[in-house]
């Protein structure tokens, strides 16, 4: 690490502390490898290997969305990112087209937004806490939340198996399937 061999979501880190969490991309260039860190059942998080040409990216959940300063928009993401997008006309603002809940895949290093992957039927998802932690699957069902009870999401593993979990633990990965190696999950 003291050398600078290890990058971080493409930044080197040099701190043995500094932390790692979901979906956060691990470079080890001495050894010519890379690792995701994702949730997989019965384990919590640990890191998968980063296959070919997913380790430019990283997948961050939208946790929330407001207005600042002269009408721009800011992102919230799931690792405590912000994002600043810049609203040509604040009372009409046809920049907001993100939405809370869906995910963006971002470029590595430079933080460019490569597209919005929606929180929608037929979404690919990963399931990152609860029960059913590390599960993956198409969504085939969402029901909104309402004023006593959290939303809820039925997913459709890869061996036609359904089940349901709460909508706060559902990560949108991909659009019909997963963007990122989800092997050891």
């Amino acid at each position: 690490m003291s050398q600078g061999k290890v990058r971080v979501d493409g930044r080197v880190r040099r701190d043995a502390k500094y932390p790692v969490g979901l979906m956060d991309v691990v470079e080890i260039a001495s050894v010519k490898k890379t690792y995701r860190v994702i949730p997989v059942a019965g384990k919590g998080l640990a890191l998968v290997e980063a296959a070919g040409d997913t380790k430019g990216f990283k997948i961050c959940k939208i946790d929330d969305k407001r207005t600042v300063e002269h009408g721009h928009l800011q992102i919230c993401l799931h690792d405590g990112r912000n994002v600043l997008l810049e609203v040509q006309n604040p009372t009409n603002p046809s920049e907001d087209v993100y939405s809370t809940g869906s995910s963006l895949q971002i470029e590595i290093p430079s933080q460019k937004i490569l597209k919005q992957v929606k929180m929608t039927e037929g979404a690919y998802a990963l399931v990152t806490a609860g029960a059913n932690l590390g599960r993956h699957g198409s969504i085939s069902r969402i029901e909104p939340r309402t004023a006593t009870r959290p939303g809820i999401v039925e997913i459709k593993d890869s061996k036609g198996e359904a089940f349901r979990t709460v909508l706060d633990y559902v990560f949108v990965v991909g659009e019909g399937s997963a963007l990122i190696e989800l092997s050891g999950a």
